[in-house]
């Protein structure tokens, strides 16, 4: 019993001091500091611009067609459909994705022809409610691919 607490100890010393000195181990970076990769990692938010102006016309034009009979020509909502802009827009998805906001209309929208609308028709009307919601504009348009969508955070604050 004596030799077993011996070996055991002898075991846990001999492990501790495989482990580099405090000094050359990797520490986690200072609070408020993120890595590259971890900044990666929480993807982009609709401040980054993240759909282009070109889009958003096309997504104007699907709206107004497909979308304001019900949601209001300027996205303020009717009677039925909540509004697509402003403090109650802000109050229902800050926080969720682009993918999120997608999946809502494509599943459920237009009202009686629901499922119809095109993935790309979906993502142009996205960039025409980010830009009715004030989010900069970019180079490059908002994908059509719910993957790529489900990477970008809806946050009303920068």
């Amino acid at each position: 019993m004596v030799a077993a607490a011996f070996m055991t100890a002898g075991a846990l010393g001999s492990a501790a001091s495989r482990q580099p000195p405090a000094s050359q181990q990797q520490l986690p970076p200072p609070a408020g500091q993120e890595t590259a990769a971890a900044a990666q990692d929480q993807g982009r938010t609709v401040w980054d611009g993240v759909y282009t102006a070109e889009q958003a016309a096309r997504g104007k034009a699907a709206y107004t067609d497909q979308c304001s009979s019900c949601h209001g020509a300027d996205l303020s909502g009717g009677e039925m459909a909540p509004p697509l802009s402003g403090a109650l827009f802000a109050g229902n998805w800050d926080g969720l994705t682009a993918g999120d906001l997608t999946e809502r209309i494509r599943i459920t929208m237009p009202q009686g022809k629901e499922g119809t609308l095109s993935r790309q028709d979906v993502a142009d009307i996205v960039a025409a409610v980010f830009a009715a919601n004030s989010f900069p504009t970019g180079t490059t348009e908002l994908a059509k691919e719910l993957e790529v969508q489900k990477t970008i955070k809806i946050t009303m604050k920068k």
